[in-house]
């Protein structure tokens, strides 16, 4: 059995909110549709932002990329970004290999997409 915790927080954001989603451990296909009940709520909330804060993520699958990738178009339409930050590790290789590139707060994406796999006398002659 897989488990996955997350907390969710409502911060003011000027006069919009701000939705800061938390989740821990690792988020297999069998946590989908618990994830998404959390990004896409029934009825909108009017936040400016979702934050999707991966950093005590250990492992996460293609199916739950693909359910951030749909999060990230229907909110959008609501115009609502969502944002994903602390991914480092197996879930950022793994969100980089499913093109999730955009998705990525700066700080978590690297240069581009394979930068970090190459040898960084490779990335300076670049």
């Amino acid at each position: 059995m897989i488990t996955m915790r997350l907390s969710v927080k409502k911060r003011a954001v000027s006069a919009r909110r701000r939705r800061i989603v938390r989740m821990t451990g690792p988020l297999a296909a069998g946590t989908s549709a618990d994830l998404e009940r959390v990004l896409i709520p029934e009825s909108p909330g009017g936040e400016a932002e979702v934050e999707l804060d991966l950093t005590g993520v250990t492992f996460i699958s293609a199916a739950v990329v693909a359910v951030v990738f749909h999060a990230h178009f229907v909110l959008r339409r609501r115009g609502t970004a969502l944002r994903v930050t602390g991914c480092t590790g197996q879930p950022r290789r793994q969100m980089l290999a499913c093109g999730a590139f955009e998705l990525l707060e700066s700080s978590d994406r690297g240069d581009r997409p394979g930068a970090e796999s190459r040898p960084a006398a490779s990335r300076s002659a670049a």
